[in-house]
């Protein structure tokens, strides 16, 4: 896990499709179940999350971020606080 540009990039290896998104949806649940308080009261949280998902060597490290970045965007159009895998 770490920073990339104004978000976080987490590298799961080993992951099935399925096992890759509810790993998203679980994240994405959790932060919305846990409001952060504040001196004016409890904020909630939501965050969109896009996914990229390919073996190495067939997706380089650049591709799959790029993936990622693009399936984000497509979460955040949509509304927000969802879950987007690359196509």
């Amino acid at each position: 896990m770490g920073r990339v540009a104004d978000g976080f990039g987490i590298c799961m290896p080993d992951l099935l499709p399925a096992q890759a998104r509810g790993a998203g949806e679980r994240l994405r649940r959790r932060l919305a179940e846990a409001p952060l308080p504040t001196p004016s009261g409890d904020l909630g949280i939501t965050c969109s999350i896009g996914l990229s998902l390919g073996a190495a060597p067939a997706l380089g490290p650049a591709e799959l971020m790029e993936r990622a970045r693009l399936a984000l965007e497509e979460a955040q159009r949509a509304g927000g606080n969802r879950v987007v895998v690359a196509a």
